[in-house]
């Protein structure tokens, strides 16, 4: 997993998130926890509650494909 900085007119106002090779729901969503956490340390104004729907939508995802 790799968290880059934005880019051109970007820059400074977002981040992305990148990966190489394999990807999978338990990388994701560790990090978007990190990213949560490292948000609220930081004092950065966040609205809470990404990983928690991103885990209820992953299991909605699962949970349909049997």
């Amino acid at each position: 997993m790799s968290l880059g900085n934005g880019l051109s007119k970007l820059s400074g106002k977002v981040f992305r998130i990148g990966h190489l090779g394999d990807f999978n729901d338990l990388m994701l969503v560790a990090t978007l926890g990190g990213i949560e956490m490292a948000l609220g340390r930081s004092g950065i104004p966040h609205q809470a509650g990404g990983t928690l729907a991103a885990r209820q939508l992953l299991k909605e995802k699962n949970t349909n494909s049997f």
